[in-house]
């Protein structure tokens, strides 16, 4: 088949996809991207511009449109009907805009939660990274459709909506992690060198970078010794928290920033030996499953998608509740290392995020739904 694939916010796990996907499915998948930056505005204008780009390239009757819900789904559709006719489409959520944090806390941004469902409303098929993401998007869309002043969607609407959705994640190059693996890793002396921890997530507001700075500040302060490695995606508008890490924790620095290279991004993963997060937002966790693919003892938040991706036997000793408990658990593990690390890697459980998992599923709801179209 002939895919075209939207992606408005062409970075993070919306890049990995799109790329991913089009470089190992069978079908032939042709990418129109926008760069990741100014996501409100990619919402609200990136249907007419990727319209007017499929127009200059003569992109006339592809077999199958997959948007990303950075995308104006029903617009695109809107816009392109003369010259596409009835295309079939699917939509792919990386995040729920009803339930995303704003930065203003207590403001209501409820107009891209409605961009979403609009989409949803005419897409063929809907994909969710996480089953997690795919009850929370049908729940808080119920909820507004509950505030709305009048002529609401029915129960059998939404029925009909949710029985077209699953669920399939993002690839992970499991693979090109193992290509970097030391080959004869000597076992640990946290006497000689202390552990090092890992905070692997993009820098925004959503991830909570202050709550594990102040959790590292405060075991510091109680004498705990550590080595810190702060890498992900960054933005000219990151958070001042990182600027101010930088400088107080410049004694334990490893690696600080965007590692362009992926070689070297895999490396810092083996040489990790505990990855925290303190997400306000994650659907998915695309880098905590690359960072426990590669032996990362995790500290995560019980919430959001995290309590899904581990086994429920491991719930107990990796999920914490609080900030002030996130700090206790680092400090117990920096107090006696040898007790909690390594963290086992290539656990069995993460094999279902391989991309060649990954693709076939991909590749075989693009046909089905291709198909139930024709």
């Amino acid at each position: 088949m002939d895919i075209l694939f939207l992606e408005a916010y062409h970075g993070g796990s919306h890049r990995v996809l799109a790329e991913g996907w089009a470089e190992r499915s069978r079908h032939a998948i042709r990418v129109l991207t926008l760069p990741a930056r100014k996501w409100k505005w990619r919402m609200q204008t990136a249907a007419w511009v990727f319209a007017e780009q499929a127009i200059r390239e003569k992109i006339l009757r592809p077999d199958l449109i997959v948007a990303s819900d950075m995308v104006n789904l029903a617009e695109f559709l809107g816009l392109m009907r003369r010259r596409m006719g009835d295309v079939p489409a699917i939509l792919y959520f990386h995040e729920n805009q009803y339930s995303y944090p704003p930065q203003v806390e207590g403001k209501s941004e409820f107009q891209w939660g409605a961009i979403n469902s609009s989409s949803a409303l005419v897409a063929d098929a809907l994909i969710f990274n996480s089953e997690f993401h795919r009850r929370d998007f049908f729940d808080c869309w119920r909820r507004g459709n509950r505030i709305m002043p009048d002529e609401r969607l029915t129960s059998e609407r939404f029925a009909e909506v949710e029985e077209r959705s699953t669920v399939v994640p993002v690839g992970v190059d499991l693979d090109g992690l193992d290509r970097e693996a030391p080959s004869d890793a000597p076992e640990r002396d946290f006497a000689a060198q202390p552990p090092l921890i890992l905070w692997n997530h993009r820098w925004e507001h959503d991830k909570g970078p202050e709550a594990f700075f102040d959790s590292l500040a405060a075991i510091r302060a109680e004498g705990r010794r550590f080595r810190l490695a702060v890498c992900g995606e960054t933005f000219p508008s990151s958070p001042v928290c990182f600027d101010a890490a930088r400088r107080t924790f410049a004694d334990q620095i490893v690696s600080f920033g965007f590692l362009e290279s992926r070689a070297d991004y895999a490396r810092l993963l083996w040489q990790s030996d505990v990855v925290v997060s303190t997400s306000r937002q994650e659907f998915l966790g695309l880098s905590v499953i690359e960072a426990l693919w590669c032996g990362c003892y995790p500290l995560l938040p019980r919430r959001l998608n995290y309590p899904h991706l581990l086994p429920e036997d491991q719930h107990a000793a990796h999920l914490y509740r609080s900030d002030t408990e996130l700090a206790v658990r680092l400090a117990a593990i920096l107090a006696e290392p040898a007790q909690h690390l390594p963290y086992p890697a290539r656990q069995e459980f993460l094999r279902p995020y391989a991309w060649p998992n990954v693709v076939e599923r991909l590749d075989a709801l693009a046909e089905t739904c291709a198909d139930r179209k024709a």
